[in-house]
């Protein structure tokens, strides 16, 4: 997640409520910066900061020239005054032209912090009565930043947050009464998180709904002819979601609307393994097999030094690989080739992190990594083992002490040296020992 280091905020009409609903409900200790436009006559007092600042945890305070930018604290423009963020991060006032008949101008804040904060800015518009600050969010997305738009809806005045969301091309399908709603909602009985974006515009028909997604493919709307793309969007965004174990959807009715969503799962490795064994079983040419290899480095490592192992690790394996982080110095790696395969792998990989070892800048050594293969399967028929396996290998199952996945009899390859002794060294029957055999020998390698 970006580290975001400032907000700047820009609002006119009903702003006073607008920020009275805001301010109070964020912690000093852990806010950022803010910097606030709020239009008003050239004459009015220091009522707004005042009356803020004792209803907020966040200092409030009218901005200073020349005063650096401190988190906890926010910073609102004086009446008649232009306010603008220096590259040493401290503030400049000024009496220059006036913007979008407005002064001080939501544009020259946004832009001037823009400048300074560049990818780490968060662009927030609120509710007023002209277009001023909507050069300012495309100025802050152009940079990277992030801009946050209230609901048309809800505004006192829908004129600044509308003009600001047209600008970013965020309602371009929605006509002029149209109304994006962007949203996330928490699904644990999946292991995800759903993010959406629902408006109120013209609807797609049940049969372009698949059409939208092809390459080079467009559906005929009301979209300005400057804001059409090539046809690509959806289909890389399609393929994005799915490269990280989620599915997009899109739900529409004619003359009611759309809502595109994609899912997002949230951190549970063995639930990575389980979508990555379904999305391979779905390929119109899938994998015949899929072998386990577990990768460690020594626990002592610097955990800087284990992200750099992490990222080696990352672009080693193929790209049909899922490299999965189930702990600070260790992976679980799901790779997509026959058992005669797998030392083949293995020793391509070690071979690239000795290179990387010989050619670090300043001569740091890397420590080693130590990569273990723990038994091949069959992706249509012992997908379930292979998960089984997976399980076991996970922190969490090894704390507990847990037992390695027992394998079906008729699939186990009995070692007449080892009927009575398992793994981990108890006494078993042999009918027990020769169930699992098969993996305890994989371990013992």
């Amino acid at each position: 997640m970006i580290p975001y280091e400032a907000t700047v905020i820009g609002t006119s009409s009903g702003g006073l409520e607008a920020l009275s609903a805001i301010l109070p409900f964020l912690p000093a200790e852990t806010s950022l910066p803010a910097m606030v436009v709020q239009h008003r006559a050239a004459d009015s007092e220091h009522f707004p900061a005042t009356h803020l600042d004792e209803s907020s945890s966040v200092r409030v305070r009218e901005a200073e020239y020349g005063e650096p930018v401190r988190a906890g604290t926010v910073y609102i423009a004086p009446a008649g005054y232009h306010l603008h963020v220096e590259p040493d991060r401290t503030l400049r006032l000024s009496v220059d032209a006036p913007v979008h008949y407005a002064r001080p101008s939501i544009d020259v804040l946004f832009r001037s912090a823009a400048d300074v904060f560049r990818d780490r800015l968060v662009g927030v518009v609120l509710t007023g009565a002209n277009d001023d600050g909507a050069e300012g969010v495309k100025y802050i997305k152009r940079q990277g930043g992030l801009v946050l738009v209230q609901d048309p809806a809800t505004a006192y005045v829908d004129t600044m947050p509308r003009a600001a969301l047209e600008a970013v091309d965020a309602i371009k399908f929605c006509g002029e009464s149209g109304c994006v709603k962007i949203w996330a909602e928490d699904n644990p009985g999946e292991s995800e998180i759903r993010v959406g974006v629902t408006d109120n515009g013209p609807g797609i028909a049940p049969e372009d709904l698949q059409l939208i997604f092809d390459r080079f493919q467009q559906v005929e709307g009301t979209a300005k002819s400057s804001t059409k793309g090539f046809g690509l969007g959806l289909s890389i965004a399609k393929e994005l979601v799915g490269l990280n174990f989620g599915q997009m959807n899109v739900q529409s009715e004619l003359g009611s609307g759309s809502t595109f969503s994609f899912s997002i799962p949230t951190w549970n490795p063995y639930e990575l393994a389980r979508r990555h064994m379904k999305r391979i079983k779905g390929r119109t040419e899938p994998p015949t097999h899929v072998t386990l290899i577990v990768a460690t480095t020594e626990p002592s490592v610097e955990s800087s030094v284990s992200d750099d192992a992490d990222e080696f690790l990352q672009h080693a394996f193929r790209a049909g690989d899922a490299v999965i982080r189930v702990s600070p110095h260790k992976w679980l790696v799901l790779a997509n080739c026959l058992e005669c395969h797998v030392n083949v792998i293995v020793d391509r990989v070690q071979s690239a992190w000795a290179e990387t070892n010989r050619n670090r800048p300043g001569g740091q050594r890397m420590p080693e990594i130590s990569l273990k293969p723990r038994g091949t399967s069959e992706v249509d028929t012992q997908g379930e083992e292979t998960l089984s396996r997976f399980r076991w290998e996970l922190p969490s199952c090894r704390s507990q002490e847990l037992h390695p996945p027992i394998v079906p009899a008729d699939q186990a390859h009995v070692d007449p040296g080892n009927d009575q002794e398992t793994d981990h060294g108890e006494a078993q029957s042999p009918t027990h020992s020769r169930r699992y055999c098969d993996y305890a020998q994989t371990v013992n390698q």
